[in-house]
């Protein structure tokens, strides 16, 4: 952000190989893209400013079948600035409804789900609920494993955190 620099989604025909215009996200792409089976694409930002030393980062949302215009913020974006989401996120759909659980990479580090309703995209993403890291070194850079109605992560502190 500092520096100008921003990630960027591509969409791709996979008969052509042929890429749309792509679409900027307000930082630096950290995430490998999810798409949710609502249709939107999900992908993880990270910015740093060399002046301030300032970093932040977010999670964004497009919609695969239009896609065009300004990605939605659904964690930090320039007004409400996140931490790093630096790894895949997780979407489960429910109906109209997409549960986005992602992790953080910062000295907070969290877990979080993030519950984003489809059908009224006007309306911004809440958080459902965010689990802190509690080690002295709660950096997250991997996201979520999901089985069995757990979800798992780490943290650079070596803890491992379960929920259910």
């Amino acid at each position: 952000k500092g520096t100008g620099s921003a990630g960027y989604l591509w969409k791709v025909a996979p008969s052509t190989l042929t890429p749309t215009t792509p679409i900027a996200l307000a930082g630096n792409s950290t995430s490998t893209p999810v798409v949710s089976d609502n249709g939107y694409v999900y992908a993880g930002w990270y910015g740093y400013d060399p002046v301030t030393f300032a970093s932040e980062g977010g999670l964004q949302a497009v919609l695969a079948s239009s896609f065009s215009g300004t990605p939605i913020n659904i964690y930090g974006g320039h007004l409400t600035p996140g931490d790093p989401v630096q790894s895949s996120p997780i979407v489960y759909s429910d109906g109209d409804e997409d549960y986005v659980y992602f992790t953080t990479n910062s000295d907070s580090g969290v877990g979080y789900c993030y519950y984003f309703d489809t059908s009224t995209p006007a309306i911004p993403a809440s958080e459902e609920w965010s689990e802190g890291g509690t080690s002295g070194n709660p950096y997250a850079v991997q996201g979520f494993a999901s089985d069995g109605g757990y979800l798992v992560y780490g943290d650079d502190g070596n803890y491992l955190y379960i929920m259910k």
